[in-house]
């Protein structure tokens, strides 16, 4: 039973972003990143003292500097370094030399035409696995890989199950292999909730508010979901305002089939009130929009959405008796990326940049200062290559580490600013969507207009 998956490998977002803007290619600080991954597959404590390793296109052994020697003869040390696939098998199914040898095989079926991979048996686990290390630029033609969300489901997990067939191995039957997007993952990983687990968090929520199963789907409406199937269907689904795609609920785990939710709604010892928020966060807000009146719209929308995250304009939680989170789930969602919003508002500040004028003033202003920088540093390099003694070739070594610091500094600084732009136009469509929810909410409150009142049919024939 092999089971497969495969991921890019690149470094954080903050510092691929600093790469890319990087002009100069000679300096790859991704080879490192492909140096650790390697050590990692060929770690001898997991492969037998490295016996069981191969090379597809590659000697094994030299199999880092020939990957490192296909980027700099094309130019593309960029983006992703390489892809990590893994293979594992079903305890006992296959030895050691076996697994490997079905490693090779899918590595050439997969790969083999075109690129260079590291393959790496390991027998740490009590299942044996292979792991790929895939170079991300062709030996053949400087072709970059591509692999879409759905390469491991449509190309690799079958060649994979196939080839498992030809020997006899059991697959899996059924696979569940959807995963969680990277930046689901990452927020979990932070300890933030995604927009999975802020949902199993809601539902866990409006199961105590629940005397039977069949208010589940209220519950939920007054926590801002709309069920596109209810429980009449075999999977019930629901999505939020500001969600690309429903999702299903059973999809969740074990605790959120249905039978799961109706077993553990009717097994409640007791019963608390009925969710209700205090009041509309952002109407409260706005109705304090007075103070505000001295902020252009850059800082404005920024200052809004951290005080409804509880954060003052400093980046500091505010001291705020009863705090309520924001209503809609498309806003709470929004937490995931609120270091970076802080990060934002904090340039805004040093920088007082408040309009979007200010905002393309300021990277302009950067890049020039950058151009300038990268124009010193080539100097730098050109005295360096030029210099006869030691001393002299220390002493540019220091000064070009001075200016990539600065370098670095300042494309840090570019690329916040640059996601200003599509931050703006997505808090306010976040910011529409949570008056919306206050709307439906709080009516009276926020002033909303009454919906129109349905007509019975007995009514108009009066």
């Amino acid at each position: 039973m092999a089971v497969t998956s495969i991921w890019a490998v690149h470094r954080s977002i903050k510092d691929a972003l600093d790469y890319a803007a990087n002009p100069e290619k000679t300096e790859n600080p991704n080879e490192e990143d492909l140096r650790r991954l390697m050590d990692y597959a060929e770690n001898p404590d997991k492969t037998e003292q490295r016996y069981l390793i191969s090379g597809v296109n590659c000697l094994p052994e030299l199999a880092y500097e020939r990957m490192m020697e296909t980027k700099r003869r094309y130019g593309k040390y960029g983006g992703i370094v390489a892809y990590h696939g893994y293979m594992s098998f079903k305890p006992g199914e296959v030895t050691p030399e076996q697994c490997h040898a079905l490693g090779v095989e899918l590595a050439k079926r997969l790969w083999g035409d075109k690129y260079e991979v590291l393959v790496a048996s390991h027998r740490d686990h009590e299942h044996l696995h292979n792991h790929f290390i895939l170079n991300s630029v062709s030996f053949k033609d400087g072709e970059k890989f591509h692999c879409p969300p759905y390469y491991h489901d449509m190309v690799m997990a079958p060649a994979s199950d196939k080839l498992s067939l030809e020997y006899s191995l059991s697959i899996i039957q059924n696979p569940q292999r959807k995963r969680a997007p990277y930046v689901a993952y990452m927020a979990e990983k932070k300890g933030k909730p995604s927009h999975r687990t802020l949902l199993k968090m809601d539902i866990d929520d409006a199961i105590a508010d629940c005397m039977l199963p069949t208010h589940l789907q209220f519950a939920l409406a007054r926590r801002g979901y709309t069920y596109l199937r209810g429980k009449e269907y075999k999977h019930p689904c629901v999505i939020a305002k500001g969600w690309k795609r429903p999702v299903r609920i059973d999809s969740l785990g074990e605790r959120y089939t249905a039978e799961a939710i109706e077993k553990r709604i009717l097994s409640k010892r007791g019963l608390r009130d009925l969710y209700r928020p205090q009041y509309p966060p952002l109407y409260e807000i706005w109705k304090r929009r007075k103070g505000y009146d001295q902020h252009n719209t850059v800082e404005l929308i920024f200052m809004i959405v951290l005080e409804l995250f509880g954060i003052d304009t400093s980046c500091k939680p505010m001291n705020v008796e009863n705090y309520q989170e924001p209503l809609s789930p498309a806003m709470r969602q929004e937490q995931i990326y609120l270091e970076r919003y802080m990060e934002t508002v904090n340039l805004i500040n040093r920088n007082n940049l408040g309009t979007t004028e200010e905002v393309q003033e300021f990277i302009n202003d950067k890049e020039a200062e950058m151009a300038m920088l990268l124009s010193a540093r080539n100097k730098v390099d050109n005295r360096r290559r030029r210099a006869t003694t030691e001393a002299e070739k220390d002493k540019c070594s220091i000064k070009r580490k001075a200016i990539s610091k600065e370098l670095k500094a300042l494309r840090h600084d570019i690329n916040l600013a640059k996601g200003i732009f599509p931050m703006i136009e997505n808090l306010k469509e976040k910011l529409r969507i949570e008056m919306e929810q206050e709307q439906e909410m709080f009516p009276r409150e926020t002033g909303a207009k009454p919906q129109p009142k349905i007509k019975r049919n007995e009514d108009r024939n009066r």
